[in-house]
């Protein structure tokens, strides 16, 4: 994206507008991301929790428990934004020059990331970013 979404947009259209789904599918990148973003044509670049509302039924265990792993992933993507969010100028609508928008922001990214490399926001990465074999099946 080349700068701040202008209006009332809600990500997931940020995401395929901006040129964000472009740049992942040609990176061959994956990500994270809500119940928001389920459509079929984003599996190949999003992991998305399964659906019981758009499903139009309960969802089994093997499913919930997907859905739970997902979510421990998905919490410290969340924690992250909150930091984020603790700057003032990003939790409200940016009242500043547009032009500048980008580089502030930029700034403030980076003053994030010193913050969480100095306290990090877990202790060990999730097994399955790590590249474990997925299985969602609970320990017997």
């Amino acid at each position: 994206m080349a700068g701040p979404a202008v209006g009332s947009k809600n990500d997931k259209t940020i995401f395929e507008e901006g040129g964000l789904l472009r740049l992942a599918r040609a990176a061959g990148e994956k990500g994270l991301a809500d119940k928001g973003y389920y459509k079929q044509e984003l599996f190949d670049v999003l992991t998305v929790p399964t659906s019981a509302a758009i499903l139009r039924r309960p969802l089994g265990e093997a499913e919930n428990l997907r859905n739970r792993v997902i979510a421990s992933i998905r919490i410290t993507t969340e924690r992250a934004n909150g930091l984020l969010k603790l700057w003032g100028v990003l939790s409200d609508c940016w009242r500043g020059n547009l032009a500048l928008h980008p580089r502030v922001f930029l700034v403030i990214c980076k003053l994030t990331n010193l913050r969480i490399k100095i306290h990090p926001l877990v202790t060990s990465t999730h097994r399955l970013l790590q590249g474990a074999p997925t299985r969602f099946s609970r320990k017997k």
